[in-house]
């Protein structure tokens, strides 16, 4: 007695896959007449769910505004990094003209400016923005700020910081119109109804044994068998990409980020590195047409540890 084929992987359908094999399925069946075969209940269960397979659409892709956030935050790390570099230049330097700045001003640049690249996108918001709104309120920031020449630096982080507040909300914004179509739960659905349908195919031949059903088991065969090749087929390419990916991996040497010497200071446009807590010992920077050279950035501690950590944590960024 010929039987649906029941062992095959329905589960591993992707979401455009499995739209594709069900309409296939119910427009077979319409042609056998399902209610002369016995077959109504369950598929009428199938039917009735075709209106929804519509929302089985393929996955979002990254939001086209996620690159400019990315920009952006990047921006706001370069520019805070900026500013902490700088303050620690006039901590080391300790000039007397300076002190009573640098003492007004050191405790809220460390308290919100330092390692923002360890914070998410919206953590590093906040602390921007609580740091922002202290400086506004405070007349005597403001005045040490600029005594320290980080003025400039601080309008490029706010500016910066705006920007991407806007950018953050307006991508927020369109992610949340999108439809909600629930699709783990369809496709559980959806799955559920094609076995149950199968499945009373192949109990009602045998309850009925005056009714052919031979034509139909055949024809869904051979679609089940046409739709399981194309996945076993793509379940095989991305093995053996997997394979050759591992294979290319396999006695890489790990590359080592080169620490700064005296004979081979860093630039003002390397700093953005150094702030992601790469070590160094010799760092020149520039502000206000003053160079600054070779001078200790970090301490010892922090210069026995190197770090390759990237500029930005992405996180989300839906997708």
């Amino acid at each position: 007695m010929k039987t649906v084929k029941k062992n095959f992987l329905l589960s591993k359908f992707r979401k455009l896959e499995l739209p594709q094999f069900a309409n296939k399925v119910i427009t077979i069946a319409e042609k056998y007449d399902p209610e002369s075969l016995k077959l109504t209940d369950t598929y009428e269960i199938l039917k009735g769910l075709k209106p929804q397979l519509l929302f089985l659409e393929d996955k979002y892709r990254a939001h086209p505004l996620t690159k400019e956030l990315t920009s952006l935050h990047e921006q706001r790390l370069k520019y805070a990094g900026l500013i902490s570099a700088q303050m620690r230049v006039h901590i080391k330097a300790d000039e007397l003209s300076l002190q009573a700045h640098v003492k007004i001003a050191r405790p809220e640049v460390e308290r919100s400016l330092d390692y923002l690249n360890k914070d998410t996108h919206e953590t590093a918001s906040e602390r921007i923005g609580q740091f922002f709104h202290r400086l506004d309120k405070d007349e005597s920031l403001e005045t040490a700020y600029a005594a320290l020449n980080l003025a400039g630096y601080m309008d490029n982080l706010r500016v910066a910081n705006s920007l991407f507040s806007q950018v953050w909300l307006e991508r927020n914004a369109s992610i949340a119109s999108r439809p909600n179509t629930m699709s783990p739960p369809l496709v559980k659905e959806v799955n559920a109804a094609l076995r149950n349908f199968f499945n009373q195919i192949n109990l009602s031949q045998a309850r009925y044994v005056a009714l052919d059903y031979s034509l139909l088991i055949d024809e869904l065969n051979i679609a089940i068998v046409s739709a399981e090749s194309k996945v076993k087929l793509r379940l095989t390419n991305n093995k053996k990409k997997a394979d050759a990916a591992l294979e290319n991996t396999e006695g890489v040497e790990p590359v080592m980020a080169l620490e700064p010497t005296s004979e081979m200071p860093l630039s003002p446009t390397h700093f953005t590195a150094l702030y992601n807590g790469i070590a160094a010992e010799n760092v020149a920077l520039e502000s206000e047409g003053d160079k600054i050279e070779n001078f200790n950035l970090l301490d010892d501690n922090r210069n026995a540890a190197m770090s390759t950590k990237p500029l930005s944590d992405i996180s989300s960024t839906e997708k």
